[in-house]
């Protein structure tokens, strides 16, 4: 039963109209939970950030407050992935990631700066927000507190089995060279947690090239997570980029300003990212990569299909031109042909062919009768008796 009325929910979401390109869900606790069910492919991006906690509609009749949010897509051969873009939470609030009612497949629970990414194959997911109770007469600054930006997104099955991760905190993952599909995407990471290496490399390179053999196909990245402002020991170098929209290297430091909604991309199919360390802790980074192909770049190419489309119309009419002319002028043949037998063309010579009649030539008709006396007028009349 439960999962005829899973296809009948997928179903009633398909069918449904596309109501945005973009769309933000925000998520609090208590009566600013939105219980909301969402259809990840009627989105070009959608994101959940949080609402401030609300202590005067926690209800005192249970140990804690939560709000679901049902995550669905309906491609088949997708599944889903979430991007947490940064999460501030207390150690009294609990983020949960679940695709069963039984235990949640991912947790988050006190913690600052959390960046993180999580797929799963299914194509439902829930994502829960938990916050305990404070307790009677706690001021506001000991009750729950959480921030956070997760962003939801689809994602073919194949890319999510794939490698979805590359730390730079090691000899053996640096001066690699990584391929990604079209659409699919990496994520660069300053380094694993804990720290696995008490020395990383100073420096450290990683090239990333599409496989896609489109014209525009390009590697685009974007910092989900930029260096900090108190890191000044740390540099990124990110070469090829398309000029002259940026520089050909471009480098960013501490004093470069950036948002996570900028997004650098590839002159051609091949993108290197080297980091330039000082410190083995300071850094602390998270970039994602993909192959994709910009607006501005598919409208080049549907206008370039289009005037394609049209070189081939204006062949198609220039050849039923020739052809109705060909046709025109058969029939004409044909046509003389019927009027002047073979038998009589043959009598024709050079001579009666190319003979031109002189128009300067005029006829003139003797006159037998000049000097002649004309014939008397014969009297018929007769009397009448």
């Amino acid at each position: 039963m439960d999962e005829l009325l899973l296809n009948l929910v997928i179903s009633l979401c398909l069918i449904s109209s596309i109501s945005a390109v973009n769309k933000t869900l925000s998520v609090g606790i208590a009566k600013r939970c939105p219980a909301a069910f969402l259809n990840v492919d009627h989105y070009e991006n959608l994101y959940l950030d949080s609402l401030p906690v609300d202590y005067a509609n926690f209800r005192m009749n249970g140990r804690h407050e939560e709000c679901r949010v049902s995550i669905m897509t309906g491609l088949l051969e997708h599944g889903i992935c979430l991007s947490v873009l940064h999460m501030n939470i207390s150690c009294d609030v609990e983020i949960l990631f679940s695709t069963n009612q039984y235990e949640p497949d991912k947790k988050f629970r006190c913690g600052r700066d959390i960046t993180s990414e999580w797929c799963t194959e299914e194509r439902v997911m829930t994502i829960t927000v938990k916050a305990r109770h404070p307790q009677r007469n706690a001021l506001p600054s000991t009750g729950p507190k959480f921030n956070f930006l997760i962003k939801a997104e689809s994602v073919p099955l194949h890319h999510i089995r794939k490698v979805s991760y590359l730390y730079m905190d090691s000899e053996l993952s640096c001066g690699v060279q990584h391929s990604l599909d079209r659409g699919e995407r990496i994520r660069l990471l300053s380094h694993r947690r804990p720290h696995v290496n008490k020395e990383m490399p100073e420096m450290c390179d990683i090239t990333v090239i599409t496989t896609d053999v489109g014209e525009y196909e390009q590697v685009c990245f974007k910092f989900d997570k930029f260096i900090s402002e108190d890191d000044c020991d740390t540099e990124i170098t990110a070469s090829d980029l398309m000029m002259p929209y940026w520089n050909h290297n471009e480098t960013f430091n501490c004093m470069t300003q950036i948002d996570e909604k900028m997004e650098f991309c590839s002159f051609d199919k091949q993108l290197t990212i080297q980091l330039n360390r000082k410190s083995a802790t300071n850094a602390d980074f998270a970039i994602t990569v993909q192959s994709k192909r910009q607006p501005y770049w598919e409208r080049e190419e549907q206008v370039k299909s289009e005037l394609v489309g049209l070189s081939i119309v204006r062949g198609l009419i220039v050849i039923v031109s020739v052809v109705n002319t060909v046709v025109a002028l058969s029939v004409a043949l044909i046509s003389f042909l019927h009027r002047n037998p073979i038998r009589s063309i043959r009598q024709w010579d050079i001579h009666s062919i190319l003979y031109i009649p002189n128009r300067s030539a005029v006829l003139t008709i003797p006159n037998t009768y000049e000097g002649a006396t004309p014939p008397e007028k014969l009297d018929t009349e007769q009397n009448v008796i």
